[in-house]
């Protein structure tokens, strides 16, 4: 049993570590990523790829920094842009901390040029089938765009009922 006084320090104690904890995770990570323009959806998805870093020396970050590029070149990717030019430094401030800062100009996103459904067999007969086709993605959509992902292979719920696919 705890007696009041080893009660109240284990309670002081147990809030003390509370306290560290969040001083420490309220600092943040030393890599901060910042793409150009209106892209919140890019800057987020890289930011989740590259996730924390922490305790690493300005060298440590310099000697991090391609991999880092290569993390946020992947989370770009899979939403659509394919030619980013990212640009990096590493920061050291007075308090003896450094920040990676990577620079993202993503480019343009990759955009669907032609679009042609052809089905063979017997849903490409069968009316009720085929006008369950969508009219998304179209030419000229974003090729990450929820259409695309909706009309990739394996995701029709429409054509497994019928037996097609």
């Amino acid at each position: 049993m705890l007696s009041a006084g080893n009660y109240t320090k284990k309670s002081l104690k147990l809030l003390g570590m509370v306290a560290l904890f969040y001083a420490s995770s309220s600092h943040g990570t030393q890599v901060r990523v910042n793409v150009e323009g209106d892209h919140s959806d890019l800057r987020d998805n890289a930011r989740v790829f590259v996730g924390e870093v922490d305790g690493r020396t300005a060298d440590g970050l310099r000697r991090y920094a391609p991999t880092a590029i290569a993390q946020v070149e992947r989370s770009i990717r899979a939403l659509g842009y394919y030619n980013p030019v990212i640009t990096w430094e590493v920061v050291e401030s007075d308090d003896g901390l450094a920040e990676l800062i990577l620079t993202v100009e993503p480019g343009p996103p990759v955009t669907i040029r032609t679009r042609d459904v052809k089905i063979e067999g017997p849903g490409g007969e069968d009316p009720e089938f085929m006008s369950q086709i969508p009219a998304q993605p179209a030419e000229g959509d974003h090729s990450a765009s929820r259409a695309l992902q909706r009309a990739a292979p394996g995701n029709s719920e429409s054509s497994q009922p019928s037996g097609v696919f």
